[in-house]
């Protein structure tokens, strides 16, 4: 019923060009000193701007349609812009702060994220209440650096578009199915290419890191508490050499059929500090300790994926590049695979059989204390999770369906608390750990994450082995902070009168 009322109001908003009332306001964040700042526009927010200074956020910017709003803060010369798809929205504005505003997170409706700052200070998370919302306009204040921010979310009403305008839009799809249709035709790759400047100071040996085929995992060597060592991929299913070198402690990512790398954030300084690599599926690979200069590199069109790096390194890996493309390929059998696959679990629905689709993340942290395993009846849907300011994971407690679980470890310091949307799934877990779990970044099938605690120690990045699976439960142990975590998944699979669990759950 909600639905219906809501495409009623939506319609009755186009006819009558009126914004409907789904409208929300997250707390401010930040000690607040200093000079007020409202940063609104026209239209959608279609780009931002961010400046950064030292390890605060100096200024940001906001582009309303292709209108740039005036700079809340100062702009400076260490600036990091994102420019989001067409239908792209902000939906979540994370960080940390202290004195001033450190770190910033906008994550995207597509899983995107642009990230500004140093991650120090206490952890914040914003999110709007309803699902179909999207940032507006952010406010709060700022001396020297920008001090506080408050979000405001709402839902966006297009109002009915001139003919002139819509007709020029629709022929500009037309165009581009008619040249990529040519292209399948004519047996010819489109065009679709575009490179990230270089980063780093790029001493040393060049490196150039590509493969036949697509890019179906990752490795990235890290130094605890320090720089990238090394980095490789496979293509298809062979590996390319290691640029750089297999020291320290390796971060691994499998990706699944079909998911692209989409995104590298990170910072740098003298060597590359710490790399993110986000994917189609929202989901992300964390290595590395984040201190220094910040960088984001994007591909200039949303059909287009990471296709090779280049740069240099010199004891670590000092400099990287990032080419992109869109990738071509034949009819195969993949198909075949998918209609194999829709068979099997309809053979479990009909069958009442449960699909053997478990994995266990293994448990990272040094693990002394008492054991515990955090999990309930029904789907996560919602997160809590207490951090120490600046140091580790205090407790963590999972809502399952509408009953909220025991708290693992205690419920003291910062509360960081996310609500899942129906249907929404926690796919991924990481952080970082040295003797306890100092971090925690919760991933959902949306792209939205919940980010708490203190980024020092060694990275952990924990991922199911199938794309249908879901978190089900945690397991692991606690003193007088969380000490390890292990990560357990499974495929919620659910019959005409029973719920159950791959694994045995539930």
């Amino acid at each position: 019923m909600q639905y219906i009322v809501l495409v009623v109001l939506l319609s009755a908003c186009v006819l009558a060009d009126v914004q409907p009332s789904y409208y929300s306001i997250s707390p401010s964040v930040g000690l607040g000193s200093g000079t007020t700042y409202s940063l609104t526009g026209e239209g959608r927010i279609t780009a931002i701007r961010v400046w950064e200074l030292n390890n605060d956020i100096y200024g940001f910017q906001f582009r309303y349609g292709r209108s740039w709003s005036p700079v809340a803060g100062y702009n400076g010369s260490n600036v990091q812009e994102f420019e989001l798809y067409e239908g792209e929205t902000i939906t979540q504005i994370s960080g940390k702060y202290g004195r001033f505003i450190q770190w910033l997170v906008f994550g995207t409706s597509k899983g995107r994220k642009l990230f500004t700052g140093q991650p120090s200070g206490r952890s914040f998370n914003l999110f709007p209440t309803n699902s179909q919302m999207e940032l507006r306009y952010v406010s709060g204040r700022y001396s020297g650096c920008i001090t506080s921010i408050q979000a405001h979310w709402g839902v966006f009403c297009i109002s009915w578009l001139p003919w002139k305008k819509y007709k020029s839009s629709r022929m500009r799809q037309i165009v581009l199915v008619a040249l990529l249709s040519a292209c399948v035709l004519a047996d010819v790759q489109p065009s679709y290419y575009s490179f990230s400047p270089s980063v780093g100071s790029g001493s040393g040996n060049t490196y150039s890191l590509r493969g036949e085929g697509r890019i179906t995992a990752i490795r990235v060597w890290e130094a605890n508490s320090n720089y990238i060592y090394g980095i490789q991929f496979r293509y298809g299913y062979i590996w390319s050499p290691v640029v750089g070198y297999q020291n320290g402690y390796v971060q691994e990512l499998v990706l699944f059929e079909g998911e692209t790398i989409t995104q590298i954030s990170g910072k740098y300084s003298h060597y590359i500090q710490s790399l993110v690599f986000s994917t189609s599926k929202g989901r992300k690979l964390f290595a590395g300790q984040p201190s220094g200069r910040s960088f984001n590199f994007f591909p200039t069109n949303s059909l287009t994926e990471l296709r090779y790096l280049s740069g240099r390194f010199n004891g670590g890996i000092t400099s990287i590049r990032a080419h992109w493309a869109v990738f071509y390929e034949y009819y195969n059998s993949t198909g075949m695979r998918y209609i194999v696959l829709v068979a099997l679990l309809s053979a479990c629905v009909l069958a009442d059989v449960q699909p053997p689709f478990y994995s266990f993340s293994p448990s990272v942290g040094s693990g002394g204390g008492t054991s515990y395993s955090l999990r309930g009846e029904g789907r996560i849907t919602a997160i809590k999770v207490w951090e120490r300011s600046n140091s580790y994971i205090n407790g963590i407690q999972f809502r399952y369906d509408y009953i909220w679980s025991p708290v693992v470890g205690r419920q003291s310091g910062d509360l960081q608390e996310l609500e899942l949307h129906e249907g929404e799934t926690i796919i991924q877990i990481s952080g970082k750990h040295s003797g306890y779990i100092r971090s925690l970044v919760f991933i959902t099938s949306e792209g939205r994450a919940l980010f708490a605690g203190q980024g020092t120690g060694i990275s952990f990045n924990m991922y199911p082995t199938n794309s249908m699976a879901e978190l089900r439960f945690l397991s692991g142990r606690f003193s007088s902070y969380i000490s390890s975590i292990g990560a357990h998944w499974g495929v919620f699979y659910e019959s005409h009168n029973s719920t159950r669990w791959a694994g045995g759950i539930g």
